[in-house]
């Protein structure tokens, strides 16, 4: 059972979940608790985070193109190599989390925390490039 695209998984208690390389496409996971997670390689398109707990959870090299991740948290997060093209990070907690060569153009980045977060080869917009 591969495909949970479209499934709803809002408040759920995830805690942990070993969901490496699943097609989850379109899946609510509004609230759910993702605390250490392992999401990698896995189809997150346009899923919906909103206030999700992501913290230290492993999300490098999937696609989270046109995600919705307002006010997730995702300190210590893991999205190296991620496509999070289009995505809307808004007041999101990015605090230490790893974004090494992730694609993050078109992304919204409004008002997040990014203290230590790194961002080594990731694709951005000239808008959100480093001084």
């Amino acid at each position: 059972m591969d495909d949970l695209s479209g499934c709803d998984l809002s408040r759920l208690p995830l805690r942990g979940a070993k969901l490496t390389g699943r097609d989850l496409s379109g899946t609510s996971f509004v609230e759910a608790d993702l605390r250490s997670a392992l999401l990698d390689n896995a189809d997150l398109r346009d899923c919906d985070f909103t206030r999700a707990r992501l913290m230290n959870a492993l999300l490098a090299g999937s696609n989270l193109r046109g995600a919705r991740l307002r006010e997730a948290l995702l300190a210590g997060a893991v999205l190296d190599g991620a496509n999070l093209r289009g995505a809307d990070l808004t007041g999101a907690d990015l605090t230490a989390a790893s974004f090494k060569r992730a694609d993050l153009r078109g992304a919204i980045l409004d008002g997040t925390a990014r203290d230590d977060a790194a961002f080594d080869g990731a694709l951005l917009d000239p808008a959100l490039q480093p001084v």
